[in-house]
Formats: structure tokens, sequence, C-alpha cells
């Protein structure tokens, strides 16, 4: 579900939260088996001055996304995997756009929500996991990790025809939201598009 959080008459912008959507998917598209259960939630701003502008521009301003992995192991299921990505236009040590690994072992709550209360956390991989590294990205706000997702675990060599429509359709309806590069004057420099380096990540 997604909801207006916030409308920043101000600042120009409108803040939609994105609720906890569950995924279960296989770890492997032919593997025949939907072992992981994936739990992604997230917040994007849009530039609502844009869109008031042209009517159907809509430009990202600001996003955050997290993304929990479980995996089920018997009656258990362990969390795997645990993520945020966000953007720091121009932060000191933080690159333009960036994953941190976590511990979002509490939104295993959704699984248990949809399958059972009484299903628990098994091994938790991502306790006392480094939450300081930043690692430098594409922008994965939450409808570009939910293309990921699909690219990951539904995509394969293996794919039929339609398989690969549908996921060609996907990225097509995604180009319709503009991510928030151009908010960031150092990676539009011709030598940051033609390199893709971490010195062009990082603001001076």
């Amino acid at each position: 579900m997604i909801r207006i959080q916030e409308v920043d008459v101000a600042a120009g912008s409108t803040n939609f939260e994105i609720a906890p959507v569950l995924f279960n998917m296989p770890e492997l598209m032919d593997s025949g088996e939907n072992s992981l259960f994936i739990v992604l939630q997230g917040l994007m701003t849009i530039d609502r001055a844009a869109f008031d502008v042209n009517g159907d521009d809509l430009k990202m301003k600001k996003f955050n996304s997290r993304v929990a992995y479980f995996r089920e192991q018997g009656q258990a299921y362990d969390h795997i995997l645990g993520a945020h990505h966000d953007l720091a236009i121009d932060e000191l040590g933080h690159p333009a756009f960036h994953m941190q690994l976590d511990d979002y072992s509490s939104l295993f709550t959704t699984v248990a929500d949809a399958f059972g209360n009484d299903l628990t956390v098994g091994q938790n991989c991502m306790r006392g996991v480094p939450k300081r590294v930043r690692i430098p990205c594409a922008q994965l706000d939450t409808f570009s990790v939910a293309i990921q997702l699909v690219a990951d675990h539904l995509l394969g060599r293996l794919s039929s025809d339609a398989d690969r429509q549908r996921f060609s359709e996907l990225l097509k309806k995604s180009q319709s939201l503009q991510g928030a590069g151009y908010l960031v004057p150092r990676l539009q420099l011709p030598r940051a598009y033609e390199c893709y380096r971490a010195s062009h990540w990082y603001p001076e």
C-alpha cells in the first residue's frame, strides 16, 4: 500500500510511504522452491513543483528503502540479509547513492502476519553487522529494489520470451519516474558518467 505521508508546500514536495510488501520467491529461478521471504518498505519524496508545472513530470527528490531477506529453514526463518538504500546529496563521507547493511529482523512481523503468528526468526546472520559501512550503488528506491528482486530471483538463461517481455514492460513502466541524479551536480560531469569510479560519488 502506498499512502501520502505529508505534503510540504513550502518545500514543493510530497512524501509517500510504501508499507511493507512481502515477496515469496525462489533463491534461483529454476530451483522450484520458494524458500525466500523478502520484505520491502520505503519512503519517497516527489518534486511537487515539477509535477504541478508539467502535469506528468514525476521527479524524485529523496528516497529510503529497507529490504529484509529471510530463508525458510524447517520451522524457522533465518534472517540472511538486511539493507537500506538512500541518498545523501552533499554529506561528508557519504556516497550520493549508497547501501548500508543492517539488522531488519523486526520486519519478520510481515511474514508472520501473512503465514502465521507462530513463525519465528531462526539464525540472525545480520546481528552485529557493521552499520557504518556505506557501499556506493545505483539508486535503489523501493520500486528499483522490486525490479532487482524480479531480476535476481525470477529471471535467468532459461526464461521464456514471455517472461523477458514482461520484464521489459516492467522496466518501461519504471521509467515514468525520474531518479534523483539530477540533484547531484558532480555526477552530471562528463568525467563522472564516463567513469563511475568511487571518486565521483563522494562530495569533496
